[in-house]
């Protein structure tokens, strides 16, 4: 989902991008502008006028309430940052893009940077 907004302890925060899993369908309420749960995965895309330390506290704030995986996506340096509980890793443009919460689905980060200019 893209800017949905979700309650992460009581404060309403929207993601970039946002994936949630099946288990929460039951509990989605679209007659609501807040949901009240939060995403099983939260993505943030970096923009030039971004604090990297600013998009960490939004990263741990996501984590804290109970989202499972955190990515950052930084276009100026090409790299992908996820932040799971199975450990943190840096992706850069040779890797693929892979997690346990969406099964089957691949990404070549690569593509992710095909439409910012270099």
């Amino acid at each position: 989902m893209s800017e949905q907004e979700y309650n992460f302890n009581g404060n309403a925060h929207g993601p970039d991008l946002s994936f949630f899993g099946p288990d929460k369908v039951a509990i989605l309420a679209v007659d609501r502008r807040v949901q009240p749960f939060v995403p099983d995965l939260a993505i943030e895309v970096a923009s030039p006028n971004d604090k990297f330390a600013a998009l960490l506290r939004k990263v741990h704030r996501y984590r804290d309430c109970g989202t499972s995986e955190v990515w950052v996506i930084e276009p100026e340096l090409r790299k992908v940052f996820v932040f799971s509980s199975l450990g943190d890793r840096v992706l850069s443009a040779t890797d693929q893009l892979k997690t346990p919460l969406i099964p089957d689905f691949t990404q070549p980060v690569s593509d992710l940077f095909s439409q910012f200019p270099q």
